[in-house]
C-alpha cells in the first residue's frame, strides 16, 4: 500500500514542476525523527503563549515600545506557528488533531515551563486523547539600524535589521510523562540603502511579515520532528551531450515525461557509453518517482560507476538513505493504513 501512495504523490509533484527541463521534484513520506509511539492516535494541540493576565499585557506592551511590535505580536505569531504545525500533522492521516483555543482549560505560565503531569492526565481525559503536543514558549524581536556615510560622491545611508524567533515545543504522553522537548531558533537578516535613512528604513522587508513567516517555518520543522511528513527533492536530470538527450530534456520541458523516457531508453541501448550513462541516471529518477527504489539504486548505481560524477554518487546516497528508512517510516505509518 505504502509504495503506491509514494509513487501517487511523486507523480503528482512532478506534473507540478515539469516547466524545467533539468531539473524535477520527487515527492515522497519521511520518518518522524522522535517517534510518539504507536499507541499515539489523537492528539491534542495547545498554546501556552496568549496568556490573559495582565502581566504578561504589561510585558508585551513594553516590548511593543522596545521593538516595535505590536502589543499582541508574539501571540498572533504564536497562531501561525500552531497552524505550521497541524499543517504537518494532518498531512498524511497517521493522527487525528484537535487544536484546543480555549485558553481556560489550561495552564498558560509566563515562561513557559512544562506542563504539570495531573494536568495533562485531566486534559487528556477531558479530550480523550493520547498526546499533547504544546507550543510553551514563542518570542520575536527586530532590531534595526542604520549607519550614514559621507564621500566625494555625497551621502548614503545603509538599513540593516536582524528579525529573530525563539520557540520551545514539547510533546507528552497522556500518563503525563515528557516525550519529547525541543527548542527553536531562527533568525533573517535584511539589509537597504538610500540617500536618506528614511528611505533605507523603508527598503526593509516588513518585519512583521518576516516573524510570521519564521513561525510557520518553526511549526512546520517541529511537525516533522515528531510526525511522517511530505518531502519535494530536487532532481537534476543530465540533458546536455547527444542530440537525444536534448530532446529528451525538451519532452520532460513540455510535460511529456513518457516520451522522454521513451528516448532515454533507446540512448540507454544504442548510445554511446557516456550517454548511455546519462539516460541510465535519467532513468534511475523515473524509477524512483513510480517508487520502485530497488530498481532505482540499481540504475543510478551502475550509472555513477559509468559516469564517477559528484551528482550521481550523490544521488545513490539519497536513494540509498531514502531506502534505509523506509522499514521506519511503516512502523509509523502503520496505524494510520490499518485505520
Amino acid at each position: 500500500m505504502q509504495p503506491r501512495r509514494l509513487a501517487v504523490y511523486a507523480l503528482s509533484a512532478l506534473s507540478m514542476l515539469a516547466g524545467c527541463g533539468h531539473k524535477v521534484s520527487v515527492g515522497y513520506l519521511e520518518s518522524a525523527d522522535v517517534d510518539l509511539g504507536d499507541g499515539v492516535h489523537q492528539i491534542l494541540v495547545i498554546d501556552r503563549v496568549g496568556a490573559d493576565n495582565a502581566a504578561e499585557s504589561f510585558i508585551d506592551a513594553t516590548e511593543a515600545v522596545l521593538t516595535g511590535e505590536g502589543i499582541d505580536g508574539d501571540r498572533d505569531t504564536a497562531e501561525i506557528a500552531l497552524q505550521g504545525l497541524m499543517a504537518v500533522l494532518e498531512q498524511t492521516g497517521r493522527y487525528d488533531v484537535e487544536l484546543m483555543v480555549d485558553g481556560q482549560q489550561v495552564d498558560r505560565t509566563l515562561f513557559g515551563g512544562t506542563l504539570d503531569a495531573r494536568e495533562i492526565q485531566k486534559l487528556c481525559r477531558r479530550h480523550e486523547c493520547d498526546a499533547i503536543v504544546s507550543l510553551d514558549a514563542l518570542d520575536t524581536d527586530t532590531a534595526a539600524q542604520v549607519e550614514v556615510t559621507r564621500d566625494a560622491t555625497g551621502r548614503s545611508a545603509e538599513a540593516t535589521s536582524t528579525t529573530q524567533l525563539t520557540a520551545t515545543f514539547r510533546s507528552y504522553d497522556a500518563d503525563g510523562s515528557l516525550l519529547d522537548s525541543h527548542y527553536v531558533r531562527s533568525a533573517v537578516e535584511d539589509s537597504s540603502e538610500d540617500d536618506t535613512t528614511r528611505g533605507a528604513l523603508s527598503g526593509l522587508a516588513d518585519p512583521i511579515q518576516i516573524q510570521r513567516d519564521l513561525a510557520w517555518e518553526a511549526g512546520l520543522m517541529y511537525g516533522q520532528r515528531i510526525a511522517p511528513h511530505e518531502v519535494l527533492a530536487q532532481r537534476r536530470l543530465y540533458a546536455t551531450g547527444s542530440p537525444e538527450l536534448k530532446e529528451a530534456s525538451k519532452r520532460v520541458e513540455a510535460g511529456d515525461w513518457a516520451g522522454a523516457v521513451a528516448i532515454w531508453k533507446q540512448i540507454r541501448a544504442e548510445g554511446s557509453p557516456k550517454d548511455a550513462a546519462k539516460a541510465r541516471y535519467n532513468l534511475a529518477i523515473d524509477k524512483e518517482i513510480r517508487g520502485d527504489l530497488d530498481s532505482a539504486i540499481k540504475f543510478a548505481t551502475k550509472a555513477a560507476v559509468q559516469l564517477d560524477s559528484g551528482r550521481s554518487r550523490g544521488y545513490v546516497a539519497d536513494l540509498t538513505a531514502r531506502q534505509a528508512d523506509l522499514e521506519r517510516l511503516a512502523q509509523q505509518m502503520s496505524t494510520a493504513d490499518a485505520g
